[in-house]
């Protein structure tokens, strides 16, 4: 087999992989969910913030695609203990503090100087998901979120007046801080439904000088994955190739071919390792890196099947 030098050039050229994963909370076996309302708990000066910030959650909530929501009125003036008759899972959450904080900056305008002021609503918020059979915490998160606005001179008085008057019921310090605590949907979102990202992963480029490889690379930039993929396959049968190899491994990603990445790869480590050569770390690490992504399509895969 022959094994070639490995140079990464300043011009990489990417391989986009779409990886699709779980819910990051583990609730497979649940059917049913809800939110306990802030409103219903003492939360000291932000209960000016509770109804609203109930409604985010709900709305975040019902979103979720594997589980049926259960209107938190039907646990109203029930004794936590007994949640579990009604829902299997609830989600409680805690404002933990709010602040708003102003920063001016002066800009020059020709031979004027204007004068901006950003106010930054800062929220942070404790929550967590709970097992209504047995009231075991199954997650639970600790984050923080931030909502600015600018003002530039002319609305000095105002940004003052946000800044100065956060819980005194003023319309824009409420507006600003609910914008803050909004940015928990997406957060939500990621942990109750199963969610996309896109990888770049980089393709590998040989000191060879064949120019098979300057035209795989051309189509790899184009797009041309499978047009690729024909000509990695047959540096790698013709010529022993393990960077033609690591590669097609990386376009068989892309065409959603996951298991047969992880097969062509295993293959190759197993023939460096009976040359006594160490398996370079790159190769290793793809290796551990399919396992995990099939370790992720078999939990939503029961997902799926819920």
């Amino acid at each position: 087999m022959i094994f070639i030098q490995i140079v990464f050039l300043s011009c990489a050229t990417n391989v986009s992989i779409r990886r699709e994963h779980p819910p990051l909370v583990d609730m497979r076996e649940m059917e049913t969910i809800t939110v306990i309302p802030l409103e219903w708990k003492n939360n000291g000066v932000y209960n000016y913030f509770a109804k609203d910030f109930t409604k985010i959650l709900i709305s975040s909530i019902k979103r979720s695609k594997y589980f049926k929501f259960i209107e938190p009125e039907n646990l109203k003036n029930i004794d936590s203990s007994n949640y579990w008759k009604f829902v299997d899972v609830y989600l409680d959450c805690e404002i933990v503090s709010v602040s708003i904080d102003s920063e001016t900056e002066e800009i020059k305008d020709g031979e004027k100087i204007k004068k901006y002021t950003t106010v930054t609503a800062t929220a942070n918020i404790v929550y967590k998901y709970v097992s209504a059979e047995d009231d075991r915490i199954i997650n639970s998160f600790n984050k923080t979120f931030e909502a600015s606005e600018r003002f530039d001179d002319s609305k000095w008085t105002t940004a003052l007046k946000v800044a100065a008057l956060l819980l005194t019921g003023q319309t824009s310090s409420k507006r600003l801080v609910l914008r803050a605590l909004k940015n928990i949907s997406s957060e939500i979102n990621k942990e109750i439904n199963s969610y996309t990202t896109i990888e770049n992963r980089i393709i590998l480029q040989s000191t060879n000088k064949d120019p098979v490889f300057k035209e795989a690379e051309k189509l790899v930039k184009k797009g041309k994955y499978n047009d690729a993929l024909i000509l990695y396959k047959m540096l790698y049968e013709e010529k022993g190739s393990s960077v033609a190899c690591y590669n097609m491994a990386l376009l068989l990603q892309a065409n959603g071919k996951i298991i047969e990445a992880l097969e062509l790869l295993q293959d190759l480590d197993e023939k460096i390792s009976k040359t006594n050569i160490e398996s370079p770390i790159f190769l290793i690490e793809e290796i551990e890196r399919i396992q995990s992504v099939i370790d992720e399509l078999i939990i939503l895969e029961d997902y799926k099947e819920k």
